[in-house]
C-alpha cells in the first residue's frame, strides 16, 4: 500500500474521532465508532502485510481519542 493510501486512511479515522466527539445522538456516534473499527483494522492489515511504519504520534493520537470515548461513555 502507498504512503497516499495510508494518509487516507489515517485522516478517514481522524474525520470520524471528531464526529463520534461531536455527536450527542447515541445511535449515530455508534454508527460512526463501528466505521471507525473497521478503519483500524484495514490499517492495521495494511501495515503488517506490507510492513509498513506508521508515526508514532498517530498511535498516540489514536490511544488517547479512545480512551477519552471511553471515558465519555
Amino acid at each position: 500500500m502507498e504512503e497516499i493510501e495510508l494518509f487516507k486512511i489515517q485522516s478517514s479515522i481522524e474525520e470520524l474521532f471528531l464526529r463520534i466527539k461531536q455527536t450527542i445522538d447515541v445511535c449515530e456516534a455508534e454508527i460512526y465508532f463501528q466505521s471507525l473499527e473497521k478503519l483500524q483494522f484495514k490499517l492495521t492489515e495494511e501495515i503488517f502485510s506490507n510492513g509498513l511504519k506508521v508515526n508514532a504520534f498517530f498511535y498516540v493520537t489514536l490511544y488517547i481519542t479512545l480512551i477519552e470515548l471511553t471515558m465519555k461513555n
